[in-house]
């Protein structure tokens, strides 16, 4: 039997910029249906739709993922979108 990696994701992923730790976390995803209007609002949806067909993007579907970031220095550990706390979540697959 041979393992199949065709829809592995990485969880976390870090490197270092400078003299810092960056590390990324694939915190959950879900998919939508309306990538217009939910992104570009100040474009139409055909306008979106041609840009996303020249990127080989799926119109009108999207994948939202929520992706928090750590970066550690010397002397501190700072979150950047750490969530949404105690509120209830959207519906997502979370990893």
């Amino acid at each position: 039997m041979t393992n199949s990696y065709t829809n592995v994701r990485p969880e976390i992923y870090q490197f270092n910029l400078g003299k810092f730790r960056i590390t990324n976390i694939l915190d959950g995803y879900f998919h939508r249906e309306d990538m217009h209007p939910f992104t570009a609002t100040n474009a139409s949806a055909p306008e979106i739709e041609k840009i996303a067909k020249q990127h080989f993007l799926p119109f009108p579907k999207l994948e939202h993922n929520f992706v928090p970031t750590l970066i550690e220095t010397s002397d501190a550990l700072i979150a950047f979108d750490p969530g949404f706390g105690k509120e209830p979540r959207a519906k997502c697959w979370v990893v």
